[in-house]
């Protein structure tokens, strides 16, 4: 799907035309102590809910999606709904059936992954009320003490994963890109104000 961008700068409108590549979603929502709004890859589902999930991977950005629901759903219910509305994100995990748990092994989002069972599996919730200069993100994270099969998700939560080989001990809340990316090969299109370029009359002979 192509992404349209206008602009209007000193009378002449720029249309912009970008590729299919996807653009992180900005979340105003939940606002940073730099002013900074969460920065998500995609906003997938529908409902009245609204809930998180959080990778960071090992060498890579830290990564977010929002997840809308009605209803009640598991932890495992929400990473494989947002794996399926995502197609960059790739999550294997091993299903033990002697306690109805899945293991997560590892992700991928695109050529990105993280190290082969080696995650740490955190609960949160964001609270604007705690951001400040120490805690600018304010989000109080649990390590789960269960698997992601056992938790059950509320409007609010955030789950989030981290590989084990980052020096953050804890999930990290991305904020949204600040510099606006570059127009693929698509190209550009300029079309010209009707105040500023206007046809020429010809002079009568």
């Amino acid at each position: 799907m192509r992404q349209l961008l206008i602009h209007t700068l000193s009378g002449i409108a720029v249309l912009v035309f970008f590729g299919s590549t996807a653009y992180a979603v900005q979340i105003d929502s939940i606002v940073f102590y730099d002013g900074n709004p969460l920065n998500v890859q995609a906003v997938i589902g529908s409902g009245a809910n609204t809930a998180y999930e959080v990778i960071d991977m090992a060498s890579g950005p830290d990564l977010a999606w929002q997840y809308n629901f009605d209803g009640s759903l598991n932890g495992w219910q929400m990473l494989t709904a947002i794996e399926a509305g995502d197609p960059n994100l790739t999550v294997t995990a091993t299903y033990y059936s002697s306690f109805a748990e899945h293991l997560v092994n590892n992700f991928q989002y695109g050529s990105i992954t993280g190290v082969l069972n080696k995650w740490d599996f955190y609960t949160g919730s964001y609270n604007t009320g705690n951001v400040s200069s120490s805690d600018p993100q304010g989000t109080s994270w649990t390590l789960s003490g269960v698997g992601i099969d056992d938790v059950n998700i509320t409007s609010g939560e955030i789950i989030g994963w981290v590989d084990q080989t980052k020096p953050t001990p804890q999930p990290v809340l991305p904020e949204t890109v600040t510099t606006v990316p570059e127009p693929d090969s698509a190209g550009i299109v300029l079309v010209a104000s009707g105040t500023l370029l206007r046809r020429r009359r010809r002079s009568p002979r």
